[in-house]
């Protein structure tokens, strides 16, 4: 089956217009962090920075789901396992980070009255207020169970930063298969004239 240029461009622009529909997606990445006492897998912590990371997207509908990591000084990175989200609570001012799968929180901030009308889409922060965690929950993570003991300052700090990862827009992915399947329509033509030659 051959394909005319026309009916070649045609199918390219329809693709990629599928794709630019969902292109308004921002990452953004979500943290709270604070001085804690807790274990990541068989490794013990005390007094140590602690930073619980979200990346998100600033076009979600419903939860903001994505992957969540902690960062602990001294000791390291790792991913949690579980479905991580994001929320915020406007009746009681704060946002956290949860692990979904478990219905636990994993750290948060509240108090700020910034959180009565933060909606999440968009940067905030620094805001440092009290902190509140699930004392001795354990967390799935790719370095072993992660908990929270204590924080002996009992204060975090929460930031949205947007852009903070650069992940390919679906319109440009679009663009990309668009443009390659001109140049492929386009070499294929050149072949078949210089054959008949």
């Amino acid at each position: 089956m051959t394909l005319s240029l026309r009916s070649s461009l045609a199918l390219a622009v329809t693709l990629s217009a599928c794709w630019v529909t969902s292109a308004s997606a921002t990452p953004i990445v979500y943290s709270v962090s604070g001085t804690a006492s807790g274990n990541l897998g068989a490794t013990a912590f005390i007094n140590a920075p602690v930073t619980v990371s979200l990346v998100g997207d600033t076009g979600f509908v419903g939860l903001n789901v994505g992957p969540a990591t902690v960062t602990i000084a001294g000791i390291g990175t790792a991913a949690f396992t579980d479905t991580t989200a994001v929320f915020d609570n406007s009746g009681i001012p704060s946002a956290q980070i949860s692990d979904v799968t478990r219905n636990l929180l994993l750290f948060g901030t509240r108090g700020p009255a910034i959180f009565s009308t933060y909606d999440l889409r968009g940067p905030v922060g620094p805001v440092t207020g009290t902190a509140f965690f699930n004392p001795f929950a354990t967390f799935p993570t790719t370095a072993g169970l992660f908990d929270i003991s204590s924080v002996p300052d009992s204060t975090s700090t929460f930031t949205a930063t947007v852009g903070g990862v650069a992940v390919p827009e679906p319109a440009t992915i679009g663009l990309l298969g668009a443009g390659l399947a001109m140049a492929w329509t386009r070499r294929s033509r050149v072949r078949r004239a210089n054959s008949v030659l």
